[in-house]
């Protein structure tokens, strides 16, 4: 150790070198202590002083055993070497590191494994993709050493691309679009789908081109519509004319497949051609397609010629026909709907009979139907803005108890409560709060300071309701009560869909499934628009008052989006501080046992407050019932 200490000191001298280089094969391991650990280090040291490094063997040794530190040592000892056998050892210690829980140690193998950038470094790189640990490593590495072509070799030489491949493939942008057009006539189908991909994640002129030149002259296995479901996810400047083109190709599968694409995208400004299609196409399942689709996209614009078709298409045509206007339909398509609901032809009476349902609300059967329209809403009440932080609200009032309406409804917003609440003013402080997550604890107590109140009473509907128990549980020092209108409870979330179509007349209930069933293929603002309508009897609590529900507006996205922030919330009446009261359409309502249960299960804690005959919205049509109950337990709790 002494010598050691003093070799610094003398360089130079080959034979010296090479005796130092010598002790890495015979010196013990930094495993037998600290005076070992020393010793190893300093030679290490020595050796990496040198320009060239030349006992890669010995230095190995110390790669797979030992202490970090030693280990981190011959590793950079080895970067310097940048030798093919410094680069092999590297290589095979990683394979061996991968069958231990070490992935810091595993990103420094592959960081050097880049920096040497021998034979093995891509194909070490490659396999390290599939592992989630060292996947943004080794793919930052493939980036930046430049080897898109590599990943393309790769993907081209099997039969399906990994998911670690096609992850780190997505981020080479418009290079590896480019590329990727080297792989669209590829044998398997799931390369060339990885291909495809890529071009429509990144369209470039130069992939729009080959789309275009396959779509007017076919050939190899990336065919006709496959280059026009491409081009369909293009930019509208870059793709539109193909698929406009589409609609009225001499080949009707081409017809069906630009329809489809028009349908899942939602691309409502090929609206246009779509009515010529829908008018002109010889084909009645084109016809048919194209008014599917005008619905789903909800072309207003269609309704005078679907006016037109329901009364002289063929049955299949037809019954589309009525369908849009039921959906879309003004007054005087209702007119045309009710001189076509006893059509001799089942499959047109049908969605005739539908129509009319969704028009008036009533049972077509009877002789008697007028159109139902939503009514004018009451103005909102003026109100105060405060803010605090993430939070804001809308207050109103001055006396009596604080409560605090939160979003909620079928559109996880305000157009529930709003303007049907307003008159909560008369009897209470109220604010309608807007906080995108639960609110931050210094948000609240910004809040209540600015209200001037030390503890409210949480209000609101749907899954807002469910949140407003959650937010209870949370704050338990700020709310004493809470009101949940139509909730379902934390841990039965999925049911709260199937709620309101269990309670429909069989013609709503089978129009709501299809939409539910077929969302995806409705342009996202029509398919709330149509939700709204057809739940609007289930909203209310009565088909003769359905109408005065439609101002509220629904949004399954919102929903869904509620539902998995609510994934881990839970419900137990311990934890409130202050009482629960359910307010539910028990009548009308296939899961009120359960409520029934935890009420008897906790007197003093939970409260059910039946308001069956209202509807799953009891503030719509049974206002002063709701704000009068809500009132009674805001006092009720403020004097405990």
């Amino acid at each position: 150790d002494l010598v050691l200490a003093r070799l610094g000191e003398l360089k130079g001298c080959a034979e010296l070198d090479k005796a130092i280089s010598g002790m890495l094969s015979w010196i013990p391991g930094s495993e037998e202590g600290p005076i070992a650990e020393n010793r190893v280090l300093k030679v290490l040291d020595l050796v990496s002083q040198r320009e060239d490094i030349d006992c890669t063997e010995g230095i190995c040794r110390f790669v797979g055993q030992g202490v970090d530190a030693v280990r981190v040592k011959a590793i950079e000892t080895l970067v310097k070497a940048k030798t093919p056998e410094a680069s092999t050892c590297l290589t095979h210690a990683y394979s061996k590191e991968t069958a231990l829980d070490n992935s810091q140690f595993r990103t420094r193998l592959l960081d050097a494994i880049a920096a040497i950038a021998g034979l093995d470094w891509v194909p070490t790189m490659l396999s390290a993709l599939d592992r989630p640990s060292d996947h943004d490593v080794a793919c930052g590495h493939l980036l930046d050493g430049g080897a898109i072509n590599a990943m393309i070799f790769a993907v081209r030489t099997t039969d399906a691309p990994s998911a670690g491949i096609q992850k780190c493939f997505a981020k080479s942008g418009t290079s590896g679009a480019n590329l990727a057009l080297s792989l669209i006539d590829h044998p398997s189908a799931a390369v060339r789908d990885f291909a495809a991909n890529q071009i429509v994640a990144f369209p470039t002129q130069e992939s729009a081109d080959a789309m275009r030149g396959r779509f007017e002259k076919p050939h190899g296995k990336f065919g006709r519509s496959d280059a026009l479901i491409v081009m369909a996810q293009f930019p509208t400047e870059m793709g539109g004319d193909i698929v406009e083109a589409a609609l009225g190709d001499s080949d009707l599968g081409i017809r069906v497949v630009a329809l489809r694409m028009i349908q899942k995208l939602h691309l409502r400004n090929f609206i246009t051609p779509i009515l010529r299609v829908a008018e002109e196409d010889p084909e009645p399942e084109i016809r048919q397609t194209a008014l599917q689709t005008l619905l789903r996209l909800g072309a207003v614009d269609a309704v005078p010629l679907a006016s037109r078709m329901v009364q002289y298409e063929e049955p299949a045509v037809a019954a589309k026909a009525a369908l849009l206007l039921g959906w879309l339909g003004d007054s005087k398509a209702f007119d045309i709907l009710l001189k076509k609901r006893n059509d001799k032809n089942d499959e047109v009476a049908w969605a005739v009979n539908s129509a009319l349902w969704l028009q008036s609300y009533t049972d077509p059967a009877k002789k008697k139907l007028k159109r139902k329209v939503p009514p004018k809403v009451d103005k909102l009440a003026k109100s105060t803005d405060v803010s605090c932080g993430e939070v804001t609200a809308q207050v109103f009032g001055k006396k009596g108890p604080l409560v605090m309406v939160l979003p909620g409804g079928p559109a996880m917003d305000h157009s529930w409560s709003r303007p049907y609440l307003d008159s909560l003013r008369k009897n209470a402080l109220v604010a309608f709060v807007d906080t995108k997550d639960l609110p931050r604890p210094q948000d609240l107590d910004c809040l209540f300071t600015e209200l001037g109140r030390e503890k409210a009473t949480l209000v609101s509907n749907g899954l807002g309701g469910t949140n407003a128990l959650w937010m209870a549980a949370k704050n338990p020092g700020r709310f004493n009560a809470v009101v949940a209108i139509s909730s379902p409870l934390p841990d039965n979330l999925e049911s709260f869909v199937s709620w309101g179509i269990n309670q429909m007349p069989q013609e709503l209930a089978d129009l709501a499934s299809e939409l539910l069933k077929e969302r995806d293929l409705y342009h996202p603002d029509i398919l709330n628009t149509y939700l709204s309508r057809v739940m609007a009897p289930v909203m209310a609590g009565s088909l003769g008052d359905a109408p005065a529900t439609l101002p509220i507006v629904v949004n399954i996205a919102a929903i869904d989006k509620t539902a998995q922030e609510l994934e881990n919330a839970s419900f137990d009446p311990a934890e409130m501080a202050g009482a629960v009261t359910f307010m539910l359409p028990v009548d009308e309502f296939a899961q009120a046992e359960t409520y029934k249960a935890l009420a008897a299960a906790n007197p003093e804690k939970v409260a059910i407050h039946d308001v069956s005959g209202c509807g799953f919205q009891p503030q719509v049509n049974c206002s002063k019932k709701v704000v009068k109950a809500i009132v009674k337990v805001a006092e009720d709790a403020d004097k405990r």
